[in-house]
């Protein structure tokens, strides 16, 4: 299940740089955002691993 929830924010994250690099307008609050709920996506996936 975390490793699927993991993948799911990879994939947000993915559409968020591409929206923001095919020249639409790069709000840097929404790309922060998103950078940070992907590290905290990351770091609670890997320490429920352990």
């Amino acid at each position: 299940m975390k490793k699927s929830l993991i993948g799911i924010a990879i994939l947000l994250f993915a559409i968020l740089l591409q929206q923001c690099s095919a020249g639409m307008e790069m709000d840097i609050l929404s790309f922060m955002i998103g950078i940070v709920g992907l590290i905290i996506t990351i770091i609670c996936g890997v320490k429920s691993d352990q």
